[in-house]
């Protein structure tokens, strides 16, 4: 009997390092080296980037987003890793869209879509702030109503 239970509990221990390995292997795969090819609009038809925004891509991927687009980073460093922007706003115009940074002199926008929303807004996006240098000093995520120019898929 103790053979049995011993037998059972190796079996399990080997099963759970096998599954511990398995989904490392799969993070690393999914990894920062990856992830602009998942996250980014580059290379991707319109139609194909609209899928992904419909398909909450950008959605799943966002705690990803937010553990890359750390403060200090620069504007250089974000690109390699996310991809180009879908919107910059800099001078004149971030003043204009209000962005919330006071110590902020342009932002990246990237499109997260409808998923995961809840009302009054009816879209998200990612914006990573960046001061003169450019350097990160903000990353925020907010939702935007349906009549705002950035919330569609386009």
């Amino acid at each position: 009997m103790r053979a049995k239970i011993i037998g059972a509990f190796l079996l399990g221990v080997a099963f759970g390092v096998a599954a511990l390995f398995l989904a490392l292997r799969l993070m690393v795969a999914m990894g920062t080296d990856n992830f602009p090819r998942h996250w980014s609009k580059e290379g991707k038809s319109d139609e194909d980037y609209k899928s992904m925004l419909h398909a909450c891509t950008r959605a799943l991927l966002l705690g990803e987003a937010f553990t890359i687009a750390k403060n200090g980073r620069t504007q250089e460093e974000v690109r390699s890793l996310l991809g180009s922007p879908d919107i910059v706003v800099s001078g004149e115009d971030y003043e204009r869209f209000r962005l919330r940074r006071r110590d902020a002199a342009s932002a990246y926008i990237y499109k997260i879509g409808r998923c995961g929303i809840t009302k009054p807004y009816s879209f998200r996006v990612l914006t990573i702030s960046f001061d003169e240098v450019p350097r990160i000093v903000s990353v925020e995520e907010w939702g935007l109503n349906d009549g705002d120019p950035w919330a569609s898929a386009d």
